[in-house]
């Protein structure tokens, strides 16, 4: 039994980042030494943009996960119209669940934007990774409300720190809603051109 559930583990990981060419954030990579250097247990995370479920299952699989609060809407939003009907968003949110199932009451989703979230998650926070709507407004907005529930020694971060030669200017929006922060904290900015991270003092 043991060996089975080890090998679909083993499956599952090769499917997530071979077959989806979704190799593990790095900020997921940082998680992992900085929680085993520390040996700490029973972890509460969360997420903000979780998609197909893709990178909540390399957290859950990977880190001694107790929680994971897995916010998304799952809707179809004016900021970013990728011409999908709200079919898809509803498809995307069943496989999400069927595909991190094996996590059970791990896995925890909130299915609402992350203002009406934030106010439901009570328990302070070990970790947070952002990857929702990447307008300005709403990277500070997310940073704004999740980063007082982060514990000290914690970790906030997300995904897309980058600047594209692409017309996109929402792939500008992410890193000047970052820098903005840390410059008004005094904070350190970690991090890789795809992932960023704060070590909360």
């Amino acid at each position: 039994m043991f060996y089975r559930r080890m090998l679909r583990g083993v499956i599952k990981q090769i499917e997530i980042n071979v077959l989806h060419c979704y190799n593990m954030c790095p900020m997921v990579k940082f998680l992992m030494k900085h929680y085993q250097d520390h040996k700490t247990q029973d972890l509460i995370g969360a997420e903000i943009g979780v998609g197909f479920g893709h990178n909540p299952y390399n957290i859950l699989y990977n880190l001694p996960v107790k929680r994971h609060y897995l916010i998304d809407p799952y809707l179809k939003y004016t900021e970013w119209d990728g011409g999908e009907e709200q079919t898809f968003h509803e498809t995307v949110y069943n496989e999400a669940r069927k595909y991190l199932s094996e996590f059970g009451d791990r896995a925890v989703f909130i299915r609402k934007k992350s203002e009406e979230a934030a106010k439901e998650i009570t328990e302070p926070l070990d970790f947070i990774y952002i990857d929702g709507n990447h307008w300005y407004e709403f990277v500070k907005k997310d940073i704004d409300l999740f980063y007082p529930k982060i514990k000290s020694g914690g970790v906030i971060g997300g995904h897309d720190f980058t600047v594209c030669r692409d017309p996109d200017i929402r792939n500008a929006e992410v890193p000047r809603a970052i820098i903005d922060f840390i410059d008004k904290e005094g904070l350190e900015l970690n991090g890789h051109p795809s992932d960023w991270w704060i070590i909360k003092p």
